[in-house]
């Protein structure tokens, strides 16, 4: 298990500093709190993000 503090868990998932606070503030995001300090597994997120995807619909006809 490899940790990251939000600073890097930021700048690899490419998203802001104050939308992953948001996430932790709403317990949505996978995090450890390690005496006061928010680490954050990669592999974890990286799967909880892949579960937020939305896939298309199947038979949809684009033109």
């Amino acid at each position: 298990m490899h940790l990251l503090t939000i600073k890097q868990l930021s700048e690899r998932i490419n998203f802001k500093i104050k939308t992953i606070y948001d996430w932790v503030h709403r317990e949505r995001i996978p995090y450890f709190k390690i005496e006061g300090s928010l680490r954050f597994d990669y592999d974890e997120v990286s799967r909880w993000l892949k579960h937020k995807r939305h896939k298309p619909k199947k038979n949809l006809d684009i033109l």
